[in-house]
């Protein structure tokens, strides 16, 4: 059964320390809405730990060895945009494919932007 994800937005809540997985493909974009939680980070010792709170936005690539989850007493609300980045190539000519990878290749980990960060409040107008 195939999962299609090209371009998806989900809506997502976490009840306190629950435990959110990101799926397996694609790129994605999660916009936190309300209130707060956490990335962990599996691939380190100790795991890298990232707090996420309203406003903040974290890219995580398909792969992301981690989890998101809520606070220990507060619920978490966030938005996931998916992108399946194959599905892009066709509307690039064949010479900025190598951009693409390397733009791929620079969200290996997971990118953190905070909500004050210029990025995020351009994603949050959109």
């Amino acid at each position: 059964m195939s999962t299609h994800r090209h371009l998806l937005l989900n809506l997502f809540r976490l009840k306190p320390l629950q435990d959110w997985n990101p799926p397996s493909a694609g790129l994605l974009f999660l916009f936190f809405m309300a209130g707060e939680g956490e990335a962990l980070g599996a691939t380190s010792a100790p795991p890298a730990v990232q707090t996420l709170t309203r406003g903040d936005v974290l890219v995580l690539r398909a792969g992301f060895d981690g989890k998101v989850r809520a606070a220990h007493e507060s619920e978490l609300a966030f938005c996931a945009f998916s992108v399946s980045v194959e599905y892009l190539y066709p509307l690039f000519l064949a010479e900025h494919f190598s951009l693409i990878q390397t733009l791929m290749d620079s969200f290996k980990t997971a990118r953190y932007y905070p909500a004050t960060h210029a990025a995020t409040v351009g994603w949050q107008q959109l």
